[in-house]
């Protein structure tokens, strides 16, 4: 029972950072910014040159940043070089949508596996919880054998109940986050943002 009442809290504390809005653009659009140092700094070190990666902090960065979902969604890159290269940026583009719609179709296979994990402990804990009624009319075994019963269908209705009502959401809320990065606009600008206070990802090294 305390499980179930960590996740409502957990679930609250999500929901409530979920409703803090980004910054909107003359487009309508929301503004996730991120400002390079040089173009290196968007790729991980140990990533080979013919199968680029995203430098960890900087996926870390799109990870972590809450999306309001009703608005579009851009991703500002302010980096001198990009700004110059079309090449590069049609590399980073892609690397940028490779990387979402990857994690994207994780969390679709597990969002799945979670549906039906959830329908078979609800069917499993239904059929012994019928077979625990049944057992009542065999006076011999109802002690012995009713409550053990009893006990194992609701550990899988409970399961189910977890699975169904506390894990989904948060799987639905990660999986519409990252379809929101694989849709996102991405343009490329000199310098950096033009905020007054910089709030988006900067690189250690720029």
């Amino acid at each position: 029972m305390f499980h179930f009442r960590k996740r409502l809290r957990e679930l609250a504390r999500e929901e409530k950072e979920y409703e803090r809005k980004l910054d909107i653009d003359d487009k309508g659009r929301l503004v996730l910014d991120v400002k390079l140092g040089s173009i290196s700094d968007a790729y991980s070190k140990y990533s080979p040159q013919k199968d680029l990666r995203l430098e960890p902090e900087l996926k870390e960065y799109f990870e972590s940043e809450n999306i309001v979902l009703e608005n579009p969604l851009v991703i500002k890159v302010y980096n001198d070089e990009l700004k110059e290269s079309k090449i590069e940026q049609e590399t980073l583009t892609g690397i940028l949508k490779n990387s979402f719609c990857c994690e994207r179709r994780k969390l679709f296979k597990s969002r799945r596996f979670n549906n039906l994990v959830s329908l078979w402990c609800l069917i499993v804990g239904l059929v012994i919880l019928a077979a625990s009624f049944s057992i009542q009319f065999l006076p011999f075994l109802q002690n012995i054998i009713f409550s053990s019963l009893e006990i194992l269908a609701w550990v899988f209705l409970w399961e189910a109940a977890d699975l169904f009502f506390f894990q989904r959401p948060g799987l639905n809320a990660r999986y519409v986050h990252y379809s929101k990065l694989c849709s996102a606009d991405v343009e490329f600008f000199s310098g950096c943002s033009n905020k007054g206070s910089y709030t988006g990802y900067v690189c250690q090294n720029g």
